[in-house]
């Protein structure tokens, strides 16, 4: 677990840390498309840790975001305000990879779900 465990949270921080640059910067397009990648990384975190490797990569399987959310919803594995926060993540994610205009404010608001993700992963499931 350790290893399948640092090696998805090496790959949401990487998201993460790539949203967050692309934001400052003002690439909204590429700041959601990073931030729906660190929203399904997330997904797989809570997996990983609250199950063991084999029950974990079962769940994940080949399963999309949107399967992934609803496992974490359906087997209350996070508040509801997270699994808001993820789907956010994901229809703006989904908006900007079909080169949508007007990126701006989606991203304003995904930056918001993507902290409250990256809070409550590690203030208060990761303990």
């Amino acid at each position: 677990m350790d290893n399948l465990f640092t090696n998805k949270t090496r790959d949401f921080n990487a998201y993460c840390e790539t949203a967050f640059v692309h934001y400052k910067n003002g690439y909204h397009a590429d700041a959601l498309l990073n931030m729906r990648k660190a929203g399904e990384a997330f997904c797989k975190l809570v997996f990983i840790y609250k199950y063991n490797e084999k029950t974990a990569l079962v769940k994940i399987g080949r399963r999309n975001l949107n399967d992934l959310v609803e496992i974490i919803a359906r087997e209350n594995l996070a508040p509801h305000y997270i699994i808001h926060a993820i789907t956010g993540l994901q229809i703006h994610g989904n908006y900007a990879a079909h080169d949508s205009r007007f990126m701006e404010g989606q991203s304003h608001a995904a930056i918001r779900d993507l902290s409250l993700l990256i809070n409550w992963l590690f203030e208060d499931f990761l303990h």
